[in-house]
């Protein structure tokens, strides 16, 4: 099964954009990510480092299934979406309270999982 793509940089960016929008666009992209990043990280729900350091590392980002370990993507399915619509609406992203909720009844479920 190929592994999918969960979000990534270039798909927020025109190939015909210039170089200051294409830098602008990588920098709300890291600053979105980061948080989420560091809390999947802190909370080993990955199977792999992301967090990239400078904006051109984030052109290139992609967040993919693969990245994720079963309870991660259990938790991404879940909140993700509801996530990216309440930065979209003007959500600190710095907030993952959402996730960390989620977590919380993840972990309430299924006292067997891994974590």
């Amino acid at each position: 099964m190929k592994d999918m793509v969960i979000d990534a940089c270039r798909w927020y960016i025109d190939d015909n954009s210039e170089e200051n929008i294409k830098q602008k666009i990588a920098e709300d992209f890291k600053n979105r990510y980061i948080p989420l990043l560091q809390f999947f990280e802190e909370t080993g729900l990955t199977r792999t480092r992301k967090i990239k350091k400078g904006n051109n590392d984030w052109l290139d980002f992609e967040l993919k299934m693969s990245d994720f370990t079963d309870e991660g993507l259990e938790l991404l399915m879940l909140c993700h979406d509801k996530w990216l619509d309440a930065i979209a609406r003007g959500s600190n992203p710095q907030n993952i309270a959402l996730w960390q909720r989620q977590l919380n009844k993840l972990r309430e479920e299924d006292p067997m999982m891994l974590h």
